[in-house]
């Protein structure tokens, strides 16, 4: 990740949305405070069927995101969350104002600010199905994702909690 993020920089070129979330972990590697993790949406507007992503992020308790997006209210978002699961409502009703349902959202588990060799992101740790469960019943359940992934700063430690928890709770 980190040569393509500096490849980036280099070549200051156009980018996209998963572009934006590569750049935006290079450059938030320091931030040892932030907890990073990839959210992902896939909507669907009539017919068509759409994928965006964002970086979402934790600090002091507190939700935000980083994104790149030609809609502005479905990218950056300010650490002012105090839940996860208010920082994904507000996505919902972002993309419902622009006439899309997410259909699917993924929340990674976090991304560890140092990975070792070879270490991948696991972009698919909790998935859920929004649509289906309009009655925001998902919410707890979201939030004790995060509260399990952003518990303390042992990202190793975190994941293998994680690896239980969504095997318990499958809202696939």
């Amino acid at each position: 990740l980190e040569m393509i993020a500096k490849t980036m920089i280099k070549e200051a070129l156009p980018i996209k949305c998963l572009e934006a979330v590569v750049l935006a972990i290079y450059l938030t590697r320091k931030c040892v405070e932030l907890q990073r993790f990839v959210m992902s949406f896939i909507s669907m507007h009539g017919e068509n069927k759409y994928s965006h992503v964002v970086l979402g992020v934790c600090c002091r308790g507190r939700f935000g995101a980083v994104g790149l997006s030609r809609q502005t209210d479905l990218m950056f978002k300010p650490l002012r969350y105090s839940k996860l699961s208010e920082l994904i409502n507000d996505f919902l009703f972002a993309y419902s104002g622009h006439g899309h349902k997410v259909v699917k959202l993924n929340i990674s588990t976090t991304i560890p600010h140092f990975p070792h060799f070879l270490e991948t992101i696991n972009w698919k740790g909790f998935t859920f199905l929004p649509i289906a469960h309009l009655d925001n019943r998902w919410a707890p359940v979201v939030d004790e994702y995060a509260r399990i992934s952003t518990d303390g700063q042992s990202t190793s430690g975190s994941n293998r909690k994680l690896e239980h928890f969504s095997v318990q709770f499958q809202f696939t």
